[in-house]
C-alpha cells in the first residue's frame, strides 16, 4: 500500500517474453541462426507476510523482457518492468565442448577498381579474395568513426572471390576505410568425433581516397592592359574569372581575396602557397588528434593571458575582473594557485613565472591576507582554518615542504575547527616533508575519519587511506553521484577528477593482460 505494507490476496500477473536465436543450416551447409520467441505468462497471489517468488524456466538463450502487473479494487492497473535480462544457454543440456586454444584469423585481400581517387557518385567495385568457401561476409564503410550500414555478401561453395558494389558519397571526402569480415567453416586439421568442420574467420581492410575536386575552383587572373610592363604608382586593372574545376561552369557570388606581393620577398622567405582544400578537407586520421590538441592548447593559453590580467597586485584573484573597488577573494586566489600548480605539474603548458610566483606568495601569506579584509571578522574559525588548510595543500602540490606548518595548524585548530575537506588537505600537506610528530598526527586524523565513514556494501562517503578498501568504495560512490556526466559544481568536478586520476594511477596503473575465449553454443568463436 501507500505506506509500504504488504497486502494479501492480490493477483500478480507476470509476462516473460524472450527473444533468441535457433541454430540451423542454410542451403550451402553454413550455420545460420533464426530468431525464435519464448512467451510465458505466470500468475501468483500476494502475501501480507513475506514477498512471493515467481519461478520460470527460460526455454532459449537470449534477451528477456519481464513485466509484472496488478489491479486494485477499482480495476486500476499498475505495472513494473525488467528489460534486457540476458539468459545464456536456456534449458538445453550442456554440450561437452572441445577445448580449443584459439581460432586462427585469416586475411582477406581487397582489390578496388580504382587505385588513385574516386569521385563522388562513382560506383566502387571491390573484388574480395576469400581464403575459404562457402562463407558469409560483411562490408562496413568507416569514415572517421561514422559507420555505414553493413553490406552483406556470400562466397559461394567452390568459389574464391566475390564482388561488392556501392556508390561513393561526397560525405566521405577525403577518404574512408573499408572493413571486411568473413565467417564460415573449414575441415579440422585433427579429426574430432561428430565434428566435421571448425569455424573459420577472416578479416581485411583497405583505405580509399575520395577526390576533393567537386570543391575545387579554377581561378584565372588577367590584366586588361595590353602592356605587360608597369611603372610604380600606375593603375592596373585585373580581371578574375572563377569556374568549377570539374566542368568549367561559372560560379556566382564568389568572395575573392587578391594579394599582391613582391616576388623577391616570397623567394627570400621560402613561402609556399598552400591549398585551402588541404585545410578544410584534411586527411582526418592523421591530423585530427593534433588539430584538437592544438585548439585546446591555444584556448588554454588564451585563458591564461586573461587570468593574468585579473591578478591583483598582492598576487590574489577575484571572482570576475580586477576592479579598483574590489579585493582579492581568498578562496578564489587559492583555487587559481591550485590550477596553476596542476598545469605546471602535468606539463600542460608553460605558466607565466611572475603570475605563479605572485600567486604562491599570496597563498603563503593567506592568514594575513584574510585579516586585511574588513568583512573577514564575520567569518567562523572553521572557514578561516579551511582556507589555510587549502593554501597549505596547494603549496604542497607545488613541491613545498609545509609539513611543520600543517602540524601547527592542526594543533591550533583541532577537529572542531576543521571540515572534512580541510582534514583531507592537511593530510596531503603533512605528507610533503618530515617533522617530529608527522606520523602521529596523520594516524590521529585517519582514526577520526574512519569513525565518520558512512559505508555500504559497495560505496563509502570518503576515503581514509589509499591502501584501504574504502578507497575503491569511495570512487564508486563518487561516480554514482554524477548527474548527466558531471557533479554539482565546477569545484566538485575539479576535486573529483583529481581524486579519480590519483586512484587510477595508484590502483589501476597495470595494463590488463588476459585471454578471453568466446563460445556460441558449442561453436568456438574466437
Amino acid at each position: 500500500d501507500i505506506d509500504g505494507n504488504l497486502i494479501d490476496n492480490v493477483l500478480i500477473e507476470c509476462k516473460v517474453i524472450g527473444n533468441g536465436n535457433e541454430k540451423n543450416e542454410d542451403e550451402n551447409g553454413l550455420i545460420v541462426f533464426e530468431q525464435v520467441k519464448d512467451d510465458q505468462t505466470l500468475t501468483i497471489v500476494s502475501s501480507n507476510k513475506d514477498p512471493v517468488s515467481i519461478d520460470f524456466t527460460p526455454k532459449l538463450g537470449g534477451s528477456y523482457n519481464i513485466s509484472y502487473s496488478v489491479k486494485d479494487e477499482q480495476g486500476r492497473l499498475a505495472m513494473s518492468f525488467y528489460d534486457n535480462y540476458y539468459v545464456s544457454g536456456g534449458y538445453e543440456n550442456e554440450i561437452e565442448k572441445q577445448k580449443v586454444d584459439f581460432i586462427p584469423t585469416d586475411t582477406i585481400t581487397i582489390i578496388p577498381n580504382e587505385t588513385k581517387h574516386y569521385q563522388p557518385n562513382d560506383i566502387c567495385e571491390l573484388l574480395i579474395l576469400a581464403p575459404f568457401s562457402p562463407a558469409s561476409g560483411l562490408v562496413i564503410l568507416d569514415c572517421d568513426g561514422q559507420v555505414s550500414q553493413p553490406i552483406q555478401f556470400q562466397i559461394e561453395s567452390g568459389k574464391d572471390s566475390a564482388t561488392v558494389e556501392f556508390r561513393i558519397s561526397k560525405d566521405w571526402i577525403p577518404g574512408f576505410t573499408v572493413h571486411t569480415e568473413l565467417t564460415g567453416s573449414i575441415p579440422r586439421e585433427i579429426e574430432v568425433t561428430d565434428s566435421l568442420h571448425r569455424p573459420a574467420i577472416a578479416t581485411g581492410s583497405v583505405s580509399l581516397k575520395v577526390s576533393r575536386d567537386i570543391y575545387k575552383l579554377n581561378v584565372l587572373i588577367n590584366t586588361k592592359e595590353t602592356d605587360e610592363s608597369f611603372t610604380p604608382s600606375s593603375i592596373i586593372h585585373i580581371g578574375v574569372d572563377v569556374t568549377q574545376h570539374t566542368n568549367n561552369a561559372a560560379v556566382d557570388k564568389v568572395e575573392v581575396c587578391l594579394i599582391i606581393v613582391d616576388e623577391a620577398i616570397l623567394s627570400l622567405t621560402g613561402h609556399t602557397l598552400l591549398s585551402p582544400l588541404d585545410i578544410f578537407y584534411p586527411d582526418r586520421s592523421t591530423n585530427i588528434i593534433q588539430y584538437h590538441v592544438s585548439i585546446l592548447k591555444t584556448k588554454l593559453e588564451s585563458d591564461m593571458n586573461v587570468l593574468k590580467g585579473r591578478q591583483y597586485s598582492n598576487g590574489g584573484f577575484g571572482y570576475w575582473t580586477h576592479r579598483n573597488d574590489s579585493y582579492a577573494d581568498p578562496y578564489m586566489s587559492v583555487h587559481v594557485a591550485h590550477c596553476l600548480a596542476v598545469v605546471m605539474d602535468k606539463k600542460v603548458l608553460d605558466v607565466n613565472a611572475n603570475m605563479l610566483s605572485n600567486a604562491l606568495k599570496y597563498v603563503e601569506n593567506i592568514e594575513s591576507e584574510i585579516d586585511q579584509l574588513s568583512y573577514s571578522k564575520y567569518w567562523s574559525e572553521k572557514t578561516r582554518c579551511s582556507l589555510m588548510s587549502y593554501a597549505l595543500y596547494v603549496r604542497a602540490k607545488n613541491h613545498r615542504n609545509v609539513a611543520e606548518e600543517a602540524s601547527k595548524l592542526f594543533k591550533r585548530s583541532g577537529f572542531d575547527k576543521l571540515s572534512l575537506e580541510a582534514l583531507g588537505w592537511l593530510l596531503v600537506a603533512l605528507s610533503s616533508g618530515e617533522n617530529s610528530n608527522k606520523h602521529q598526527t596523520i594516524e590521529i586524523i585517519y582514526k577520526h575519519l574512519k569513525g565518520k565513514v558512512s559505508e555500504t556494501g559497495e560505496t563509502a562517503n570518503f576515503i581514509t587511506s589509499y591502501e584501504s578498501t574504502l578507497c575503491t568504495k569511495l570512487c564508486k560512490g563518487l561516480q554514482a553521484h554524477k548527474v548527466k556526466g558531471a557533479w554539482k559544481s565546477t569545484q566538485e568536478n575539479c576535486f573529483v577528477l583529481i581524486a579519480l586520476d590519483k586512484y587510477f594511477h595508484m590502483k589501476e596503473k597495470d595494463i590488463p593482460e588476459f585471454v578471453a575465449n568466446i563460445w556460441l553454443d558449442n561453436d568456438y568463436c574466437g
